[in-house]
């Protein structure tokens, strides 16, 4: 029989628990008897989803069930493989139980407290639309008003709008462009901006790291023009060059009263699989 659901309301946050787990007993193993330790058999993902579609956070702790009613404490580690290979989980978060609030703090602060464990590495990261175009203001209008980034008027932005990647947490926490130039073969990386609560946190290496995907569709080089950054591009493999390594027909656009420094830098070929052809196509 499972256990009464306990659902605590703390504004809109519900949590519940249950005998979710269906367990055995290990036995006696090398000549050990483990009593009361068990091996999970089953997992209930079924009704672990009802509570989730109540907008329930699952907790899980070590014990399973028997089906003759033992309670057993089972692997923690065996458990939780178990629970991501049969839910299909593709993101697990790691957390400090020690830390007061941990929990609501990787949930609803903006960038966690804890390490992520992802099967998707740029999980969040895509291509931008116009529902998110405030955000991208937001984070841009600092950088503008230092004079770290050349200021965009709202059209400017809406016309470049399909060239923008962003990370959303939420709400837009990070932002990049990427400008093809398909008959030079290369791209121009632009307007790389993160938000000032989640910087140093690898977001901007992240974007770039999406950004290099670039050679599946077809570019060899990317390049770049920086005032301020150009120490981040080069520790980042950018190297610099000169203003004729650029398309001409960007060269034709360049402000050169900001006396910009041009650094460049050649793509590998990417087997990751992660292809931006869709978003550029």
């Amino acid at each position: 029989m499972e256990t009464k659901v306990s659902c605590m309301m703390a504004s809109v946050l519900l949590d519940a628990s249950g005998n979710f787990l269906a367990a055995k007993r290990r036995g006696i193993v090398e000549g050990i008897d483990y009593a009361s330790t068990g091996e999970i058999k089953k997992i209930d993902v079924s009704r672990i989803r009802e509570r989730l579609d109540q907008d329930c956070i699952v907790l899980m702790n070590d014990l399973g069930y028997s089906t003759l009613g033992e309670v057993l404490n089972c692997n923690p580690f065996a458990k939780r493989e178990g629970f991501w290979q049969e839910g299909g989980v593709q993101r697990v978060h790691l957390l400090n139980g020690t830390n007061a609030g941990v929990l609501l703090k990787e949930l609803f602060q903006r960038d966690g407290v804890g390490t992520m464990v992802a099967s998707d590495l740029y999980e969040g990261t895509r291509m931008a639309r116009v529902a998110v175009l405030p955000g991208i203001k937001q984070l841009l209008r600092p950088l503008e008003e230092s004079g770290t980034l050349i200021r965009r008027t709202e059209e400017e932005l809406l016309k470049a709008l399909n060239s923008f990647i962003v990370i959303e947490r939420g709400q837009i926490i990070a932002c990049s462009v990427l400008f093809p130039f398909f008959e030079d073969k290369c791209g121009e990386v632009a307007a790389i901006a993160v938000s000032p609560e989640c910087r140093g946190r690898g977001q901007g290496d992240k974007l770039l790291d999406y950004i290099e995907k670039a050679s599946s569709l077809g570019l060899q080089m990317l390049f770049l023009l920086t005032t301020r950054t150009a120490d981040w591009f080069a520790r980042r493999g950018f190297c610099e060059c000169s203003i004729e390594c650029m398309p001409q027909k960007r060269r034709e656009k360049i402000n050169l009263s900001r006396r910009s420094k041009y650094h460049m830098k050649n793509l590998q070929p990417d087997r990751s699989g992660i292809r931006l052809d869709t978003a550029f196509s």
